[in-house]
C-alpha cells in the first residue's frame, strides 16, 4: 500500500452494514484483506466492499484491533453456530491466525475445565499423590510464591482463605513428611486448596488441589 499509511482510516461496506477503522487494523496479521485494500488504493476509493456476514465481520474486526475475542461455551449450541460462522468469514480472507487463536484458546478452556473437574472431584478424606513427583520442577513453573512454599502471610489468594496455624511450609519439613501418599484433612476457602497430611506423619500443609492427584480405588 504505497499512499496508504497505516493510520488511514477506511470505509468498509459489510452486506447491510458499514464499518471504519484504520489501515494498521486491517493488516496486523496476513490476510487476504491487504489484496483487497490495494484494489481500493488503485481505484482511489475510500470504501471497500466485502460480501461477507456483517455480524461475523464485526468479530473479525475486533479480533484484528484487539487479537483476541471471547469464545462461547462449548455447551453453548446458538453461540457456537455463531462462532463457526465467524471462522467461515475468517476462512474466505485466509485469516489463519483466527482460526489458530480459536483452536489454541479452546483448548486451554477445556484444559481448564478438565482441572477444575478433577478439583471437585477431590473430597476430605481422599488419598492424593503428588501430581509431578519432582516438587522442585513443579514449583518453579509457579508465577507466584505460593502460600503452601512460604507462610509469612497466611493468607491464600489462591482459595481466597486464611490457612491454619497448624500448616507447615513444605520445604520446612524433612523430605520423607511428604514423599508418601496424602490424605486430604479438610477443603479449604473456595475449594481450591486443602489441608494435607503425608504418611503416618503430623505435619500439615496447605496445598493447592492443581498439585495433587487422587488415588482411585482406595
Amino acid at each position: 500500500l504505497q499512499m496508504l499509511t497505516r493510520n488511514h482510516r477506511i470505509r468498509l461496506r459489510v452486506g447491510s452494514q458499514h464499518f471504519e477503522t484504520t489501515i494498521g487494523s486491517l493488516t496486523t496479521v496476513p490476510s487476504r484483506i491487504p489484496r483487497l485494500l490495494e484494489q481500493v488504493n488503485n481505484n482511489n476509493d475510500e470504501e471497500l466492499t466485502l460480501e461477507a456476514d456483517p455480524e461475523a465481520f464485526r468479530v473479525i474486526l475486533n479480533f484484528l484491533r484487539d487479537g483476541e475475542i471471547d469464545l462461547p461455551d462449548e455447551r453453548d449450541e446458538p453461540e457456537n453456530e455463531w462462532l463457526e460462522a465467524v471462522l467461515r468469514e475468517a476462512e474466505r480472507l485466509d485469516l489463519t491466525s483466527l482460526s489458530e487463536y480459536v483452536m489454541s484458546k479452546r483448548s486451554a478452556m477445556e484444559g481448564e475445565a478438565e482441572e477444575e473437574e478433577r478439583r471437585r472431584a477431590m473430597r476430605r478424606g481422599d488419598r492424593v499423590v503428588w501430581r509431578d513427583i519432582n516438587l522442585r520442577r513443579m514449583m518453579h513453573k509457579e508465577t507466584t510464591l505460593h502460600v503452601g512454599l512460604s507462610l509469612l502471610d497466611r493468607w491464600c489468594a489462591e482459595c481466597e482463605s486464611t490457612v491454619s496455624e497448624e500448616c507447615s511450609a513444605l520445604f520446612d519439613r524433612p523430605r520423607c513428611e511428604i514423599e508418601d501418599c496424602g490424605r486430604i484433612r479438610e477443603i479449604c476457602g473456595n475449594g481450591r486448596c486443602a489441608t494435607v497430611s503425608f504418611g503416618f506423619f503430623r505435619a500439615r500443609f496447605h496445598l493447592p488441589l492443581r498439585w495433587l492427584q487422587k488415588i482411585h480405588g482406595t
